[in-house]
Order: structure tokens, then C-alpha cells, then sequence
């Protein structure tokens, strides 16, 4: 069967995936000239920075399970983060953590 995806974004590429891998001939329709939709990445000052918040966990193992039968677990890299927020209620301003629950009654 041929079937149309519209959208090159994680969904729209692992839809497509699924659908070829069980004998469809599949297209993708992206507007823009990249995939990845939010997921993907864009060059500043010479650096990646990511297009959309976007993030996995180690317990994410459907999309751990997607990367080892797609044979890319040596592309990626699994690193430390933290998140936060910078906030200026006119004392100068602050970085505000953002990793706990008990982080969210500080802001």
C-alpha cells in the first residue's frame, strides 16, 4: 500500500519507520527543509542548540528499544543535565533549579 506521512517530526519518522517495516511504501511530507520537526537541532556561533525542549530518560525503553534495532546506540550519548530557570524580580536576578519537586515551590 502507498501511504503519506505528513510531518518529518519524531512521530511522522517513527510512523514511517513502522510502516515500511511492514511492506508499505511510505512518503514524508515536511514543510520545512530538515527532519526532526522540535526535536531537531540548529547551528549558533558555531554550536548545536536544540530547536525544541525536547529530552529522553534512561527509562524510556520504547525509543531505547527504536535506537538499538535502528543499530544507533553508538550515536548517542546519554549526559548529566539540569534545568532551570532565570528569573529577575527586580533584585538583579538568579538562576532558579529546576529538577525536584520541592524546586517548583521555590519559583
Amino acid at each position: 500500500m502507498r501511504v503519506g506521512v505528513i510531518g518529518g517530526g519524531i512521530a511522522g519518522l517513527a510512523v514511517a519507520y513502522e510502516l515500511t517495516s511492514q511492506g508499505h511504501f511510505v512518503e514524508v511530507f515536511e514543510q520545512a527543509n530538515f527532519l526532526g520537526g522540535q526535536a531537531s537541532t540548529f547551528e549558533v556561533f558555531g554550536g548545536r542548540l536544540e530547536r525544541g525542549y525536547h529530552h529522553l530518560f534512561t527509562s524510556d525503553t520504547d525509543i531505547a528499544d527504536l535506537i538499538k534495532e535502528l543499530n544507533l546506540e553508538d550515536q548517542l550519548a546519554w549526559l548529566e543535565s539540569s534545568v532551570g530557570f532565570y528569573v529577575d524580580r527586580g533584585d538583579g536576578g538568579k538562576k532558579l533549579g529546576f529538577r525536584h519537586p520541592k524546586d517548583l515551590l521555590m519559583f
